[in-house]
């Protein structure tokens, strides 16, 4: 998510989600890809181990990047209608999101199981931008006033009696 500060904008919410969802096929096609085909090359025999693995990486990756691009997609989705319901953008925002995608991604199992991925994505995500918030409520605070002293304006004029006046 970019902040203030940052000189580029951020793209518009249709646009941003199809570029998500890209990305999180992407990244999901190649780590589950590395995965199985680690595993397949371990469950497969001595000398068919290259193969197997092979087969398994090409069998499984595109269905758990596609279950990340489902997730990246709904989180982006959810996050843009926020972003437009809340005319604000901040971190919230992007916890909401979680929150949400979390629970519809489990309501087929029930009211119950949903809830408990809602909470459970709603708290990963905030540990997650925790810090983001943290870090922007100090750099948004207005810094502390230093005390200011009050000199002595009467140009060191005394009184009738050579007294300054002061006790």
């Amino acid at each position: 998510m970019a902040s203030p500060d940052d000189d580029t904008p951020r793209e518009s919410c249709p646009g941003r989600i199809i570029d998500v969802i890209g990305r999180a096929f992407g990244i999901g096609a190649v780590g589950g890809g590395a995965y199985h085909f680690l595993k397949g090359f371990n469950s497969n025999p001595t000398g068919t181990r290259l193969v197997g693995g092979w087969q398994t990486a090409l069998m499984n990756a595109p269905q758990l990047g596609g279950q990340c691009a489902v997730w990246g997609g709904l989180l982006s989705a959810f996050e843009c209608s926020i972003v437009y319901l809340r005319q604000k953008e901040d971190p919230l925002n992007f916890i909401a999101a979680g929150a949400a995608t979390g629970g519809l991604l489990r309501m087929r199992q029930g009211i119950v199981p949903a809830a408990r991925s809602a909470l459970f994505g709603g708290v990963v995500l905030a540990i997650m931008k925790g810090p983001e918030i943290m870090l922007s409520n100090d750099v948004t605070r207005p810094p502390r006033e230093a005390p200011i002293f009050v000199e002595d304006l009467s140009g060191g004029a005394h009184g009738e009696d050579g007294d300054s006046g002061d006790l």
